[in-house]
C-alpha cells in the first residue's frame, strides 16, 4: 500500500477511535521522509474540527518499520504541545501481528542471511529472444546461495515465467501447478513448500529436463530439509489465520506468541543436533522473542486478556508460571490503567457512570413500580475492577456481547468502557489490506472518473455494511445504539446505489 493509507476501524468502534494502517515498507532512504508524510497525514485528519475525535484517539495498529515509531511520536507532540492532551505514544503503539509471526518465520527460514542481504523482491527484465519475464541474474544467484528454499524458489519462478512451461508441467502434474510466494502474502513461502512437496517427483523429472534449471536442481536431502522446514511453518500458518478473522482482536497476540515460543521450545528438542534446522530454530525464536519483549511497553495486550472473562489472570498464572515478576508487574500497569483512564474517582449509587447501552423507556406503570422497587445500590466504594477480578471465570462465546449485556453494563459501567475499548483493537491490520485490495474492484473501465471522496465513501459503507453493525455517534458522545443496515430498506437502496 502506498504511504499515508490508513483505515479506521468504525466496524468495531466503541469508546475510542482505533487506527489499523499498512503504509507499507519503506525503501532505506525514504524512511524518515515517509515517516514525516504520514504524520502530516495523521495531523491533518485528526485535527479537522468538523470530525471532533481530537480527544477519542486510541491504538494504532501498524507493522514493526521505525518510520511507525516516528509517526507516533509526532502524533504524541502534536496532541500534547497543541492540545494539551496527555497521549503515550509507546503505549498507543501496537504491532501488527501477523507482520510479527511473518517475521519469526522468516528468520527461521533464512537464518544466515542478513535482513539487507535477504533474498526479496526478484528484479525483473523483458527476454527479447523469448518474449516473457525472469528474474535478474543477480537476484537468481541470491536465491541460490540462500539454501533449499532458495532454489526452490528459483524453479517455481523459472516454470511460471512462461506460459508454455507452466503448461508442460501440468501434463505431468495431473494439471496442478506450483505455488509462487511473494513479499507480501503472508505465509507464501509455506504454501510454495507444502505444494512442491506434494509434486516433489514431478518438479525432479522436470528439472533433468532443463538445462538452466541444473544449478538449482534439488538433492535427496534438499528435499529432506525443505520438509523440516515445512513441518515446522505450519504452525505459523495456523497461527496467522486464527488472528486474522473480523472477530480477533488483541486479546489473541499474546496467546498466539505464547503458542509459536512452545512450538520453537519443542522444536529446540527435536532438532537440537541437527545442522540445518538448529539455527534455524535459534534465528526464529530470537526474532520472536525481542518482539515479545516489546510488548511489555503497553499494557493494553495484557488488559485486553484480563477483561475476558474465561482468562482473566488465570492465563499468565499458567503461561508465566515461572516468572512471577512478569506478573506482579502486569498486574501494577493493567490496574493503572484502569484508575487514570476509567475508574471514577467515587463510585456510588447517587452518582451512575453513564452506560453504554442505554435501556428503552418503560411504559407500562406496573414495570415501572416493579423497577423502582428492585432497584438496588452499590457500595459507597465499589471497585468494578477488583470486583470483576475476585468473580469466578466463565466461558463466553462472544466476549464483548457479553460486556454489552445489561448485568455487565449496571455491575461494571466504567469497566466495560475499558473492555470494549480493548477488545475492539484488531490483532493486525488483515482487514484495511482487505479493503483497499477490494478498492480495485470499485475502480472498473465504466468508473474510471470516480474522484477520491467519492471511492472513499464507497468503500467505507461497503466495509460497515458487510460488518452488519455501525456505531453511530449522536450530539451528546458516542452510543452503542446499533443498526442492522439489511433491515433498513432506504440506507440499503442508497448503499446499492453507489455500489
Amino acid at each position: 500500500m502506498e504511504s499515508g493509507h490508513i483505515m479506521l476501524s468504525t466496524s468495531h468502534l466503541y469508546e475510542q477511535m482505533h487506527v489499523t494502517e499498512n503504509f507499507g515498507k519503506s525503501d532505506c532512504d525514504g524512511t524518515r521522509a515517509r515517516a514525516r508524510s504520514n504524520a502530516t497525514w495523521i495531523k491533518r485528519l485528526f485535527t479537522r474540527r468538523e470530525y471532533g475525535i481530537v480527544t477519542q484517539i486510541g491504538y494504532f495498529v501498524s507493522d514493526n518499520a521505525d518510520s511507525n515509531d516516528t509517526l507516533m511520536n509526532s502524533l504524541q507532540n502534536l496532541l500534547n504541545e497543541k492540545h494539551d492532551i496527555s497521549y503515550d505514544a509507546k503505549h498507543h503503539r501496537l504491532r501488527c501481528n501477523g507482520h510479527t509471526i511473518n517475521l519469526a518465520a522468516h528468520a527461521s527460514m533464512f537464518p544466515k542471511t542478513a535482513p539487507v542481504e535477504a533474498p526479496g523482491k526478484n528484479k525483473v527484465k523483458k527476454d527479447t529472444t523469448s518474449g516473457y519475464i525472469k528474474p535478474s541474474e543477480s537476484e537468481i544467484l541470491k536465491w541460490r546461495k540462500a539454501g533449499p528454499l532458495g532454489k526452490l524458489h528459483n524453479i517455481v519462478v523459472f516454470i511460471r515465467c512462461s506460459p508454455q512451461r507452466m503448461q508442460r508441467f501440468k501434463e505431468i502434474s495431473e494439471k496442478k501447478g506450483l505455488l509462487r510466494d511473494n513479499d507480501t502474502r503472508w505465509n507464501s513461502k509455506y504454501y510454495m513448500t507444502a505444494r512442491a512437496i506434494e509434486l516433489a517427483d514431478q518438479i525432479d523429472y522436470f528439472c533433468s529436463k532443463e538445462k538452466d534449471l541444473k544449478l538449482d536442481s534439488l538433492s535427496d536431502q534438499d528435499w529432506a530439509e525443505l520438509k523440516k522446514v515445512c513441518n515446522f511453518l505450519e504452525s505459523f500458518a495456523d497461527a496467522t489465520k486464527a488472528t486474522e478473522g473480523h472477530a480477533h482482536t488483541i486479546d489473541r497476540t499474546l496467546p498466539i506468541m505464547d503458542f509459536l515460543l512452545g512450538k520453537f521450545e519443542a522444536a529446540r528438542i527435536e532438532y537440537g543436533s541437527d545442522a540445518f534446522m538448529a539455527p534455524c530454530i535459534e534465528a526464529g525464536w530470537a526474532k520472536l522473542d525481542a518482539y515479545y519483549t516489546l510488548t511489555e511497553r503497553s499494557s493494553a495486550y495484557v488488559a485486553a486478556i484480563v477483561l475476558s472473562p474465561h482468562r482473566k489472570w488465570h492465563y499468565f498464572d499458567v503461561a508465566w508460571e515461572g516468572h512471577p515478576e512478569w506478573i506482579d508487574s502486569s498486574k501494577t500497569a493493567v490496574e493503572r490503567l484502569w484508575k487514570s483512564r476509567y475508574a471514577p474517582f467515587a463510585k456510588t449509587a447517587e452518582s451512575p457512570a453513564h452506560v453504554l447501552v442505554d435501556k428503552p423507556p418503560v411504559r407500562n406503570s406496573f414495570l415501572a413500580w416493579e423497577d423502582e422497587q428492585e432497584d438496588f445500590e452499590l457500595p459507597a466504594q465499589f471497585d468494578e475492577y477488583q470486583n470483576y477480578i475476585s468473580a469466578p471465570r466463565m466461558k463466553v462465546k462472544d466476549v464483548r456481547k457479553w460486556w454489552l449485556e445489561d448485568t455487565q453494563q449496571t455491575l461494571y459501567p466504567n469497566l466495560s468502557k475499558m473492555a470494549l475499548d480493548l477488545l475492539s483493537i484488531p490483532a493486525m491490520s488483515a482487514e484495511p489490506e482487505r479493503l483497499f485490495s477490494d478498492t480495485k474492484i470499485t475502480l472498473q473501465d465504466r468508473r474510471n472518473r470516480l474522484g477520491i471522496s467519492i471511492i472513499e465513501a464507497i468503500e467505507c459503507i461497503k466495509s460497515w455494511s458487510n460488518s452488519h453493525k455501525v456505531a453511530w455517534v449522536d450530539d451528546v458522545g458516542l452510543t452503542l445504539d446499533t443498526a442492522i443496515i439489511e433491515e433498513d430498506e432506504q440506507v440499503s437502496s442508497n448503499i446499492m446505489s453507489l455500489i
